[in-house]
């Protein structure tokens, strides 16, 4: 848990290359506004809140992958007709339960394994009989898992998602090749299917400066499958009037109209 009153850290990465890796990332976060869409926000206040589009949120069915202590995003889920899939191999139990909030002690991994207490999204899905469904919406908060499971996710997979909610993690590690080719192939793999509508830096993990260029260490996305919509140029800035800092104590970080970048 981070000190909601410490200052934030700076990572000053000094080799001025490292702006053209940064820069690519920028560029493959580039968001685009839903023609006649609204969004919302789900969860609760500060952190544990993420901005989604209101649009076939009613009567979905959820992946919840991360729980921790807050199931806030989970409850908003259900009182909107949804039923919620729940994956956290770190917890014992949830803070509260619901009928239609359905838990299980696994952890999610990037390819199949013969530990039971880890699967993969399409192994979930299968064993839930959701192969044909295509509403399904999910939010990740998995500390860093998600890049590995980007890479090796099937097209056919991400596209059962009409929303993608993500805590990216570790941009801190923007000097190490592995993990930019990890960055980069994840974005590209996301942009193939759907399109970035929100982004939100997370003020309760620090700052990057690498070669002259700002990254948030982590940050919250919301993708939407672009089959669904039509998109026009993105005029925000970000934050919007729906985020929250997530360290309350402090001020959210002001990235702009990163739209036009």
């Amino acid at each position: 848990m981070a000190d909601l009153n410490q200052s934030p850290i700076i990572y000053n990465k000094n080799n001025p290359l490292l702006g053209l890796p940064a820069r690519r990332i920028w560029s493959l976060l580039r968001p685009q506004d839903v023609a006649g869409g609204r969004m919302v926000r789900k969860g609760r206040d500060f952190d544990g809140g993420y901005v989604m589009l209101d649009h076939g949120l009613k009567n979905a069915t959820a992946y919840s992958l991360g729980i921790n202590d807050d199931v806030s995003w989970d409850m908003d889920m259900v009182e909107l007709g949804c039923d919620v899939y729940q994956y956290d191999h770190t917890i014992d139990a949830l803070p509260y339960d619901h009928p239609r909030m359905h838990w299980h002690k696994i952890g999610i991994a990037d390819r199949m394994t013969e530990d039971p207490t880890f699967a993969t999204i399409a192994a979930l899905i299968e064993r839930n009989g959701h192969e044909s469904h295509d509403n399904l919406i999910v939010k990740m908060d998995i500390e860093g898992t998600e890049w590995a499971l980007l890479q090796t996710i099937a097209e056919k997979t991400l596209l059962q998602f009409s929303q993608i909610i993500i805590e990216f993690h570790w941009m801190n590690y923007i000097d190490e090749t592995f993990h930019v080719r990890r960055f980069v192939n994840a974005l590209e793999t996301l942009n193939r299917t759907h399109q970035l509508v929100h982004l939100h830096a997370n003020n309760c993990g620090g700052l990057i400066l690498a070669g002259g260029v700002i990254l948030p260490e982590t940050f919250e996305v919301t993708y939407v499958r672009r089959r669904d919509h039509t998109f026009i140029p993105c005029t925000k800035v970000f934050p919007t009037e729906l985020d929250m800092p997530c360290n309350h104590a402090a001020a959210d970080y002001f990235l702009g109209a990163i739209g036009f970048l």
